[in-house]
């Protein structure tokens, strides 16, 4: 397998809050791997510790998790970042290159109407038990400690877009009426998606979804 790709400019967004990118294209990735590390610093290291949390971690290739595990003990971490004398767990994706330029052609996209009602589950191992659950108009989600509600609307019969509209967790409210734009653009075996979402600040995502009925 070859390295992790890491881009000059880094396209894939950084994780604001931490000040550190969470997102990295690498090859033979079937869709989105997961690989959580609880990352620990102090003001004269930086980041000094970094340990692999393997009940949230679903990729296999060690030597790609050592590389990024380097790659992060070797960065100039801000002396002001939240990680200062503190330890917490980052979940970062590996996300198969090509789906930077991947759309469906006519036939996949016209598939994709029986998404648009149901029920769903995410692929991401930190949303697991997260209920989707998608009507005409809504589309909520339920987590084991949060609800958040979006309103729906589909662009085509492969592209929608999800405007924040209720969020339970007091620091996602500033989000009400943003928008997201989703795209899907692979069809997976098992009723699921993979798709490519831009969100309000222009950070772009990859993940996929399963339908449960």
């Amino acid at each position: 397998m070859k390295n992790i790709v890491l881009l000059s400019i880094f396209i894939f967004a950084c994780n604001l809050h931490s000040q550190i990118m969470t997102r990295y294209l690498i090859e033979n990735v079937d869709i989105v791997d997961y690989v959580t590390l609880e990352l620990c610093a102090d003001i004269s290291n930086g980041i000094n510790s970094v340990n692999v949390v393997e009940e949230r971690t679903t990729h296999k290739t060690k030597n790609n998790i050592n590389k990024l595990i380097d790659y992060l003990k070797s960065m100039e971490y801000p002396k002001d970042g939240p990680l200062i004398d503190k330890c917490r767990n980052l979940t970062f994706s590996f996300i198969n290159p090509s789906f930077d330029k991947m759309k469906l052609d006519v036939q996949d996209c016209d598939e994709c109407t029986k998404y648009k009602y149901g029920k769903y589950n995410y692929h991401h191992i930190n949303y697991k038990n997260t209920k989707i659950k998608r009507n005409r108009r809504i589309q909520k989600e339920i987590g084991e400690k949060d609800r958040q509600i979006y309103k729906i609307e589909w662009t085509s019969n492969c592209s929608y877009i999800l405007t924040y509209q209720r969020m339970s967790e007091p620091k996602l409210r500033s989000l009400i009426g943003g928008k997201i734009e989703v795209e899907i653009i692979k069809l997976l075996e098992n009723n699921g998606y993979v798709y490519r979402s831009i969100d309000t600040k222009g950070i772009v995502r990859y993940g996929a979804i399963y339908k449960s009925d």
